[in-house]
């Protein structure tokens, strides 16, 4: 696994004024497309679909490498994918719409919503939504079940139960961990509150709100088309598995949303302001971030700040996801692959460890550099 630090001069390739800077040339444009086919190459991607917009600069979009293997079908940059982790943004975005219209708030505790769940009493909302609440992450039971059974539906109580019965991080508040188990009880959470469906609570909050009109919650097997084929290897350098009609509920209100280039960039901004979203003063609270033992990473509420840049990363079994956001500039970047690399090399491994994994941050580091007038090696 090969964890990306943005480094400053990165950085300043997404914030530089574009006043200061020309449209992308033809020569950084190859460069960029070279930049994905190396990646895909070394990384082992079927595929990777890139947008890269800067204003003043222009945009560069572009597709390589394969939606399907068998029989072969060119990657679009239409193509829908599954986007993982970055389901967390949206889950944690209605959360704080719930706190907006004072169904509940930031500092009410766990036990009062959930029964049962270690340290309940202790544990916050707002510790779910920063993972600071200590609470263990999938358990290697469902990991086992689901590589044995990929169609099993999961009910998303069991994974918390599975999950909780191990040991735990740390107190709550006493250390920042990942864990997907956070997200599953927010979305527990929300639909208790409103007596709602998660899809209903996405579309009203989230996407109609700014017209995603190809984003979905998708916790089944259903990934709608066109669409990308997910591909995974239960061992490293073992031979790729299509996860496509895999059913995804074990992942639920953490990773189970589906997306594409154009809305992702569509909400790449909203997701870093707030816009149409979220009120400022809760964009603000949003946006007060922890440390998280990465250097140049902290998390909020749903949100991860990679040295100045907002976003997330995503990773489930057969696709990977990046979508940042420069606030200075309004620059965006959207990467999204077929395969989770960093997945691929532990058979039953569903969740990453720390923030962020997400091979695509390599690209991400060469696209800047190339825009930056850097070389990228």
């Amino acid at each position: 696994m090969r964890i990306l630090v943005l480094a400053s001069l990165v950085v300043a390739a997404f914030t530089a004024p574009a006043t200061a800077m020309a449209a992308f040339t033809p020569a950084e444009r190859a460069a960029m497309r070279q930049a994905m086919e190396d990646e895909m190459q070394v990384a082992g991607y079927p595929g990777i679909v890139a947008g890269f917009w800067s204003p003043g600069r222009g945009s560069f979009v572009a597709a390589t490498g394969l939606a399907v293997r068998r029989p072969e079908r060119a990657l679009r940059v239409g193509d829908t994918f599954r986007i993982g982790s970055v389901t967390k943004t949206f889950t944690a975005t209605v959360v704080l719409q719930l706190v907006e219209r004072g169904k509940l708030r930031l500092d009410d505790r766990l036990e009062r919503y959930v029964k049962g769940i270690p340290a309940g009493r202790r544990i916050a909302i707002r510790q779910l939504l920063n993972h600071t609440s200590g609470i263990p992450d999938t358990s290697n039971s469902v990991q086992d079940a689901l590589y044995r059974d990929p169609t099993h539906r999961f009910h998303p109580m069991r994974v918390i139960r599975n999950a909780v019965r191990q040991k735990r991080y740390c107190a709550p508040g006493a250390c920042w961990h990942y864990s997907n188990t956070n997200y599953q009880l927010l979305g527990i959470i929300a639909r208790q509150i409103t007596g709602r469906s998660m899809h209903k609570l996405y579309e009203d909050g989230v996407t109609r709100r700014l017209h995603l009109e190809r984003t979905s919650f998708e916790p089944g097997p259903t990934v709608p088309r066109p669409r990308a084929h997910g591909y995974t290897r239960e061992t490293a350098g073992g031979p790729l598995i299509d996860t496509t009609g895999w059913d995804f509920y074990w992942s639920w209100t953490a990773g189970s949303m589906t997306s594409t280039l154009a809305d992702l960039k569509r909400y790449a901004p909203a997701l870093g302001t707030g816009h149409r979203l979220l009120r400022p003063r809760t964009q603000r609270t949003r946006l007060r971030f922890v440390p998280t033992g990465t250097q140049d990473i902290q998390y909020g509420l749903g949100i991860m700040q990679y040295a100045g840049l907002l976003g997330h990363d995503g990773a489930v079994p057969g696709y990977d996801s990046l979508v940042l956001y420069a606030p200075t500039t309004k620059a965006i970047i959207v990467l999204l692959g077929n395969t989770a690399v960093e997945l691929d090399s532990t058979k039953g491994k569903l969740t990453k460890d720390s923030a962020p994994p997400s091979t695509l941050f390599n690209l991400a580091n060469c696209l800047a550099l190339i825009a930056g007038g850097e070389a990228c090696d």
